[in-house]
């Protein structure tokens, strides 16, 4: 067996669907170990071996666990010691960890990818953890950009990915909520509101997708003097080091969780 799944949930399901959309692992060398049914159908449609049984998935050369953190030491104890891939898509679970829960002979990879993964317009940290090699780091790599961008880090910096990357959808989406809200306060319709508001955040976001920097983009819609340079005067009064305190928050609390 090829590739090993343990959990095909929203984001374990994104990546399985990732590779064998691109090919690069034949649905036949797949194992996959969900408890819910729906999920194991889903797969073995597409010509994986599905099971309930965490044996079944023994002796694979790369096993991917997008499970809940706190079912690691289960997990493992029902796959057993291994020499080969081992795959983190679990946020606060150090590297060493896993390599200890699995004997202390496998070669750990540590991601942290994100909600917009989902619509493969995401992106993921990945950090080498103990036993890894290069090639691992990059096989891994290979997968997650199916899902979008890909980010390589040093695994104590896996922290900051998550509180910039993994939280980020939520940083975004809280300041779409303050933009409605602000609008119905100026008289629109919720609506009305939300129409405008999160058309033009998507567009926005479409926007940065080109050559262009942010700093660049934000200039070109402000006329000094103007509507948009009032509107960032104010923002500018705090922006920054709200982003910078809740960014050290967030990262702070992934640290907090990862020595539980």
């Amino acid at each position: 067996m090829k590739l090993a799944m343990v959990g095909v949930g929203n984001m374990g399901g994104a990546v399985l669907s990732g590779v064998l959309d691109a090919g690069l692992v034949p649905a036949a060398e797949v194992g996959v170990v969900d408890l819910d049914p729906d999920r194991r159908d889903l797969f073995a449609k597409r010509g994986c071996k599905v099971s309930e049984d965490l044996a079944s998935l023994a002796g694979a050369k790369t096993t991917v666990l997008a499970v809940k953190p706190w079912l690691v030491e289960e997990v493992a104890a029902g796959l057993g010691p291994t020499q080969e891939r081992v795959v983190s898509v679990m946020a606060g679970v150090p590297a060493a960890a896993l390599h200890r829960a699995f004997g202390g002979g496998c070669r750990v990879v540590r991601t942290m990818p994100n909600t917009p993964c989902l619509l493969r317009q995401g992106v993921t940290g990945i950090a080498g953890g103990p036993g890894s090699t290069a090639e691992d780091v990059e096989y891994v790599a290979k997968m997650f950009r199916e899902l979008g961008g890909v980010v390589e880090v040093e695994e104590s910096l896996l922290d900051a990915v998550t509180a910039v990357s993994g939280s980020g959808p939520a940083w975004f989406f809280r300041f779409v909520e303050a933009l409605e809200k602000a609008a119905v306060d100026l008289g629109l319709s919720p609506d009305d509101a939300a129409t405008l508001v999160r058309s033009t955040a998507a567009g926005a976001g479409q926007m940065m997708r080109g050559e262009d920097a942010p700093n660049t983009l934000r200039e070109r819609v402000t006329t000094p003097g103007g509507t948009t340079a009032a509107g960032l005067d104010v923002f500018d009064q705090a922006l920054d080091a709200l982003a910078q305190q809740a960014l050290t928050a967030a990262r702070d609390r992934g640290a907090e969780l990862g020595r539980q």
